[in-house]
């Protein structure tokens, strides 16, 4: 019997239910906020910054570059450092980190939020006696870091229409990029906005340009009536 995403985690996660600070939560989804209008007018997002060649290009050569290197685990034993090829966290991250995916599918799916929205989630499934089974990476935008009343860290995962999971920080793999609080990591396309947003608007003016076969549109006005001769030195521009 196959077994969804959703119940899983309803099944294995470890619920926390305190109050939660609004005004926190507010702050964090500030901070990893994303997109926005550029001051070339042109609405940027992680749709339409993908449409940029050397946004998409960045993203599939750093992602897919991690994807493809073995995640080392490591044992210290007699105070010798050495590789844990045998630990089960071994083959996790290397193998099978859950039912749906490869390793490098894994891997790229984290860089791939990482890069683009500043923040990589992965819920970490255990079992009954707390050793970790799966690694379920999330889509960035659908989780919120919120504080609870204790001042822990928790994240609140967006799930089937209202509903959503509590995830309490033992539970989440988060890696953030830049951070202004050490926290939240800051989204590259929101930072970088006016430049990917210039970028879009050149390929489309160049695309417009072309499609009027390279020639620019306008209107020329003279102060006082032009020669046939001159009229023809103009159109042979």
């Amino acid at each position: 019997h196959h077994m969804s995403k959703t119940s899983i985690l309803k099944r294995f996660l470890r619920r926390i239910t305190p109050d939660l600070s609004t005004a926190d939560s507010n702050w964090f989804t500030e901070l990893s906020s994303i997109g926005g209008i550029s001051k070339t007018g042109k609405r940027i997002n992680h749709d339409t910054a993908l449409t940029m060649t050397a946004y998409w290009s960045c993203l599939k050569i750093l992602s897919e570059t991690l994807a493809s290197m073995d995640m080392d685990v490591f044992e210290t034993k007699d105070n010798v450092r050495q590789k844990a090829t045998k630990d089960p966290l071994y083959n996790i991250l290397n193998r099978t980190p859950n039912q749906y995916m490869t390793s490098y599918k894994y891997i790229e799916a984290m860089m791939l939020n990482l890069l683009s929205f500043g923040n990589a989630y992965a819920v970490i499934i255990r079992n009954e006696v707390g050793h970790v089974q799966q690694l379920i990476p999330q889509f960035s935008q659908a989780v919120e870091v919120v504080y609870t009343k204790t001042s822990d860290i928790a994240y609140k995962i967006k799930a089937d229409g209202s509903d959503h999971e509590l995830i309490a920080q033992d539970d989440m793999i988060h890696i953030s990029c830049f951070s202004m609080n050490g926290i939240v990591g800051k989204s590259p396309v929101r930072v970088h906005m006016e430049t990917i947003g210039l970028g879009k608007a050149m390929d489309e003016f160049g695309a417009s340009l072309f499609q009027r076969g390279a020639v620019p549109s306008g209107i020329l006005k003279s102060p006082k009536p032009l020669t046939t001769e001159v009229q023809q030195r103009l159109m042979d521009i």
